[in-house]
């Protein structure tokens, strides 16, 4: 099961755990997962620069990655969509997978 913990007022991510939808190479609930996550990630990385906000994020081992963005006032709002959107897709993924993938929004 993978746990995704997500709060928007810190802009701050976390993902845990394996989804175990599938054999390793086959798996499409990790697929998706790892694809938004990274896709937030490549979007933060892109927007940021010294006066937009800070963006800390580690990969820890296979199946852990924390994302957190501390933005200035000017670009949290477009970073705070970028959450969203991303947050959007892994409840999507959550909803129709609730074996493999739980979200929890603080």
């Amino acid at each position: 099961m993978t746990e995704i913990r997500y709060d928007r007022n810190d802009m701050r991510m976390t993902i845990r755990g394996h989804a175990e939808g599938g054999k390793a190479g086959e798996d499409v609930v990790c697929a998706g997962i790892s694809a938004l996550t990274q896709t937030l990630v490549r979007a933060l990385r892109d927007m940021q620069t010294e006066k937009d906000g800070k963006l800390e994020y580690k990969l820890d081992k296979p199946g852990e990655m924390e994302i957190h963005f501390i933005p200035v006032p000017w670009v949290r709002i477009t970073s705070g969509h970028l959450f969203d959107f991303v947050a959007l897709g892994l409840r999507t993924i959550a909803e129709n997978y609730p074996e493999n993938a739980r979200i929890e929004e603080v």
